[in-house]
């Protein structure tokens, strides 16, 4: 099965590395949270590694 990266955007304090360091650059930040386009998301799991409040995880889709 496929993996995409989630997002808990309620525990997101928006730091950007997730985004700095997304390979496909699937991955903005407003501000408020990470947002990611799961169209484009290929689950390499770069993000989850970077994020420094753990918030990003790989899901089976």
């Amino acid at each position: 099965m496929k993996k995409k990266a989630y997002v808990n955007k309620q525990d997101c304090v928006a730091w950007g590395s997730c985004a700095k360091i997304c390979p496909m650059s699937d991955i903005n930040v407003d501000g408020i949270s990470a947002n990611i386009n799961f169209e484009k998301c290929v689950g390499c799991g770069r993000c989850v590694k970077e994020c420094p409040a753990s918030v990003i995880q790989l899901k089976e889709v």
